[in-house]
């Protein structure tokens, strides 16, 4: 069955729902995100998801960013006991007083 995906707009088959649960309104994002409850999940409580259709290109597009999300964590400057900002960059040693 061919159907909308609701990123790039084509019509095509292979559609598949993404399923996205959080504790942030996931609807003050700029995606068209429709929330459905799911019972019997996490002590029959029922759980708030966020869907999105999506076609095979999107959801691989997807799941490409959540990786680069995970794998890309920022480091933290370092402060040193005399107050010296220690920051990496492009090789070499930036110190800035603060």
């Amino acid at each position: 069955m061919k159907e909308q995906c609701q990123r790039c707009k084509k019509i095509q088959p292979g559609c598949i729902t993404i399923y996205m649960s959080c504790a942030y309104d996931m609807t003050a994002l700029n995606i068209p995100f429709r929330s459905v409850v799911i019972q019997g999940h996490i002590q029959d409580r029922g759980r708030i998801f966020h869907t999105v259709r999506a076609c095979k290109d999107c959801r691989g597009d997807w799941l490409e960013m959540i990786e680069r999300w995970f794998s890309n964590i920022p480091r933290k400057p370092k402060v040193t006991e005399d107050n010296v900002l220690k920051v990496r960059g492009e090789d070499r040693l930036i110190e800035e007083f603060g």
